[in-house]
């Protein structure tokens, strides 16, 4: 009988023994699965970061570029209403201006352009890692 209870035990052992060689290795997998995705998600975020920052630079310059369409314009509008009130009409005076009205528009409408193109309506993350991290900062 004694022998019997052994034999079970030893079996028992056994099998006990393999559920937990299996459960460590499925452990050791796990933990590999998640370092792996670690370093996937460092990357990602590093990624986002220097997109947001290039992004923000180029902000930065087309708002700069914007500010300074304004003021050219402002300045434009001050002296063509100078012009009006002094109601001189010197054609050389008033071609120039317009020249310079029109070059001032097309910089202004190249400005919008390339403003539209960097729309951050446009700036997403499709990568599903990049989902939790898309809110605005």
């Amino acid at each position: 009988m004694v022998k019997e209870v052994t034999e079970v035990n030893s079996v028992e052992q056994t099998a006990l023994r393999e559920k937990c060689a299996v459960l460590a290795a499925t452990a050791r997998t796990l933990t590999s699965q998640l370092e792996v995705r670690q370093l996937q998600i460092s990357e990602i975020s590093r990624e986002r970061d220097n997109l947001r920052n290039t992004f923000k630079q180029s902000d930065t310059k087309l708002s700069t570029e914007g500010e300074a369409s304004l003021e050219e314009m402002k300045q434009l509008l001050e002296e063509a209403n100078a012009v009006r009130v002094n109601d001189t009409t010197d054609d050389d005076m008033t071609n120039e201006f317009l020249e310079r009205l029109a070059e001032t528009t097309e910089r202004s409408a190249e400005h919008l352009a390339r403003r539209a193109e960097v729309s951050p309506k446009h700036f997403y993350f499709t990568h599903p890692l990049f989902l939790p991290f898309t809110t605005t900062q």
